[in-house]
């Protein structure tokens, strides 16, 4: 999965699975790759904050 930041301030993103747990967690600047290869086929959870906002996007991964 790749993020890409458009805005001009750092991005803060989150990855959980739907049991809540944290799997992954980073700040981007600009564009970001986050490797799924390692999590197995499912639903999991993306949260992106900013000064912006708080945004969740629901990600699934065949």
């Amino acid at each position: 999965m790749i993020i890409e930041n458009h805005l001009e301030e750092e991005l803060h993103f989150i990855l959980r699975d739907f049991q809540g747990r944290i799997l992954r967690e980073g700040k981007s600047k600009q564009k970001t790759r986050v490797p799924l290869d390692s999590y197995p086929s499912g639903a999991y959870l993306m949260e992106l904050q900013s000064s912006a906002g708080r945004r969740v996007v629901k990600l699934t991964k065949n």
